[in-house]
């Protein structure tokens, strides 16, 4: 029977690198969404949340790579390493091309600064508003 478990590298240390390295990348990861539930729920750095929020999502993403997918910068994981960053890169360009079209689109329409425009819509009781050029009230005077 040992025959049989050395063959499938039960007991080799290898296997138990890799156990190490899964309970180590667990706790990390544990431990960074803790600290990121703690700094929103607790209100902590409320000038620097989404720069603190930012940097703890990215150590965890570093920590899911390394541990999970194996990815580091030994000469074995180049390869899986350069296509995850071929990945990340063309999902940044399709996610900046997104955004410039359509910025471009809302530019082109004339709806530069939305932020003002649906201000005065409607008045206190939520009746459409007559003060605004080109609308007309309930009344149909303007």
């Amino acid at each position: 029977m040992s025959a049989v478990s050395s063959n499938l590298g039960m007991d080799s240390a290898e296997y138990k690198q890799d156990m190490a390295r899964y309970v180590w990348g667990f706790a990390l990861s544990v431990v960074l969404t803790l600290i990121s539930v703690v700094v929103v729920a607790g209100g902590l750095f409320p000038g620097i949340a989404w720069s603190t929020i930012g940097i703890l999502g990215i150590a965890q993403v570093v920590t899911q790579f390394w541990a999970f997918m194996h990815l580091d910068l030994s000469r074995e994981a180049r390869p899986d390493l350069y296509l995850v960053l071929f990945t990340f890169l063309i999902i940044v360009l399709m996610a900046a091309g997104t955004v410039w079209v359509l910025a471009n689109l809302a530019s082109r329409m004339g709806m530069g600064d939305m932020s003002h425009q649906s201000m005065h819509m409607t008045d206190d009781m939520g009746n459409a508003a007559t003060s605004m050029p080109g609308m007309k009230g309930m009344d149909g005077s303007n």
